[in-house]
């Protein structure tokens, strides 16, 4: 896992939280710098593709949700890139948290959730519950 996950996270959810916008500038920059790492410490091209088409196909297995759930591109963009850093176990994990973190503001009448604020939350929850061995 990248160390700048948690920062980079953060960075973003403190931006969703005020525009309810994810910047494409700072996804790429998490992309190029986890590729990067990838190829630093030999990992193989088939290995960095399959890792990027997975990231590409469970963000579009999101686009069926947005028809039920109002979600923007950059909530897409940041399951993928996620999927990519975290790989698709753990990020199945933290989505299903944060997912359930984000249920609160709905139940008591709030319309509309910066996901990429929840999904800080989300993914400290993931983090502590990894630290005790429950997930």
């Amino acid at each position: 896992m990248i160390v700048i996950c948690p920062l980079t996270i953060g960075i973003i959810g403190i931006i969703d939280y005020k525009s309810y916008k994810i910047p494409n500038a700072i996804l790429i920059g998490w992309l190029g710098v986890a590729v990067f790492i990838d190829v630093l410490n030999n990992i193989t091209p088939n290995i960095i593709f399959t890792k990027l088409i997975t990231g590409i196909i469970v963000a579009g297995s999101y686009i069926p949700i947005s028809c039920f759930v109002k979600a923007s591109a950059g909530d897409f963009k940041l399951f993928a890139v996620l999927t990519y850093v975290m790989g698709i176990d753990d990020m199945l994990a933290t989505l299903l948290i944060t997912m359930l973190i984000s249920l609160l503001p709905l139940f008591s009448g709030i319309k509309k959730t910066p996901i990429g604020f929840v999904l800080y939350f989300g993914y400290i929850a993931f983090e502590l519950l990894r630290m005790e061995g429950l997930i």
